[in-house]
């Protein structure tokens, strides 16, 4: 595939009612960066570290805190 999902697609954020990104604060700790995920494994330690580095790119990318 060689391309990531995150930047194969285009991310817009939807504004309901705010004009900054969604709050909430979200934190992450002990993070593997993983954007490779087998749907077929059910590896919860990796399904953990894929959805911590899509909140850290979302964070990066200030659609979320």
């Amino acid at each position: 595939m060689g391309v990531d999902v995150f930047q194969a697609l285009e991310v817009k954020q939807l504004k309901v009612g705010s004009t900054g990104p969604a709050t909430g604060a979200y934190t992450t700790t002990n993070v593997i960066t993983t954007r490779s995920l087998n749907a077929n494994v059910g590896d919860t330690l990796v399904t953990s570290d894929v959805l911590c580095t899509l909140i850290e790119d979302l964070k990066a990318k200030g659609i979320i805190e």
